[in-house]
């Protein structure tokens, strides 16, 4: 099942369009996004759906295939489908092999506005070539496409946990789960709604006690995901997901009106 992104009485093929490919009243599309639609066999005159990752999301009707470029007539743009008013940056003890890759997509299907790969004193330090950066993107694109959301979340390259703590200071809300505290995360929440939260979790074996300090000390809040030890992109998924539900982010809704 995807992610809700408004009611549409027909589905359409789903692309991704660059912002800056984007014209008053034509899309050009480009390299994958061109390959697709010769696999699916479009024509001219076909309905398609397209977004820009960047909060737009467009009904558009094909009018050229080329070898390297297709463009599409812009029929209608809808903002901000499929995403949460709250922003969450999750920041996450960098993980090995493909479990990261499973992070990134489903933080991406549940909303997930930013994703920090954490250098912390507990992480297993892997060398993250940039083919593996581009790799988290292309899973994130996808995964935005699938679930029918219009934000392509940023997914940066490894920082330590202290950089991650300064680009998250300014947010409204600041939560660190923590295996040693006890308080779920229900009751660390502010009243009313918030619009940006910076969310960290810890890599296997979990923060050190200096590093929650350290958080503590600009405004994070230690919450605790329960009585079992979960692995990292568990707890990141499960964290996020409880976050956005307990925030009534993920009720069915209609996005923005078009222009």
């Amino acid at each position: 099942m995807g992610c809700r992104g408004g009611e549409r009485a027909l589905s359409f093929p789903v692309f991704y369009v660059r912002p800056e490919d984007v014209g008053d009243g034509r899309l050009v599309l480009k390299e994958d996004e061109v390959r697709h639609m010769r696999v699916l066999r479009l024509r001219p005159g076909d309905r398609i759906e397209a977004v820009d990752g960047r909060g737009r999301w467009f009904l558009a009707d094909v009018e050229d295939i080329g070898d390297a470029l297709a463009t599409a007539r812009k029929v209608s743009e809808v903002a901000w489908v499929g995403e949460p008013e709250v922003r969450v940056t999750l920041g996450i003890g960098l993980i090995k092999g493909e479990r990261f890759d499973f992070l990134v997509e489903k933080s991406t299907e549940l909303g997930v506005h930013r994703i920090f790969p954490l250098l912390t004193s507990r992480t297993v330090r892997v060398g993250v070539s940039p083919s593996k950066a581009e790799r988290w993107r292309r899973i994130a694109k996808a995964a935005m496409k699938q679930c029918r959301r219009s934000w392509l979340p940023d997914v940066s390259v490894p920082v330590d946990l202290e950089e991650a703590l300064r680009e998250m200071e300014d947010m409204e809300l600041k939560l660190v789960a923590w295996e040693e505290e006890r308080r779920p995360l229900e009751d660390v929440l502010p009243e009313g709604k918030v619009r940006s939260v910076g969310l960290l979790v810890g890599p296997e074996g979990g923060f050190r006690e200096e590093e929650v300090e350290m958080a503590e000390d600009i405004g994070f809040v230690p919450f605790s995901l329960g009585p079992r030890r979960l692995r990292s992109e568990t707890a990141g998924i499960l964290a996020l997901g409880v976050l956005l539900y307990l925030s009534e982010e993920l009720r069915p809704y209609v996005g923005k009106k078009g222009r």
